[in-house]
Order: structure tokens, then C-alpha cells, then sequence
């Protein structure tokens, strides 16, 4: 099993509310994992009636957002 250690440096008063968002990185990527496979799914066998309207392309507007961040390029 590999392991990593990351060390961040930081001054609490001017930086403290970036090493929370530093902390909860994972948790982040979590979220976006799952909202990511909750559009997919939708798009791929959703047979609302609504997604016959501007709602697909607005889904699928949102999942290339998520896509270009960069987060799922394993």
C-alpha cells in the first residue's frame, strides 16, 4: 500500500479557511463523484417527460462542468 504525506504551511489568520477547504478536499471530490453517476444515470436511462425540454441539455451542461475540472482524469 502506497502512502503520501502532504504538508501545508500556513498562517491560521490569513489562510486558516484554506486549510479547511484543504481538509475537506475529499469529501468534495465525494460529492461530485456522486452528483456526476446521479446525472449520468439520469441522462442515460431517465424517462421523465421533462427531459424532453431544455432540462437534458442543462444536465448535461452541468456534467461537463464537473468533467473540465479535472477531478475524474484517472
Amino acid at each position: 500500500m502506497a502512502k503520501i504525506k502532504i504538508t501545508h504551511e500556513f498562517d491560521y489568520h490569513e489562510e486558516g479557511e484554506e486549510a479547511k477547504r484543504l481538509l475537506k478536499a475529499p469529501e468534495a471530490y465525494s460529492i461530485l463523484w456522486d452528483l456526476d453517476n446521479e446525472i449520468r444515470g439520469k441522462l442515460k436511462h431517465g424517462e421523465d417527460d421533462w427531459l424532453q425540454t431544455e432540462a437534458y441539455e442543462y444536465l448535461e451542461n452541468l456534467r461537463e462542468i464537473i468533467r473540465e475540472g479535472g477531478l475524474f482524469d484517472d
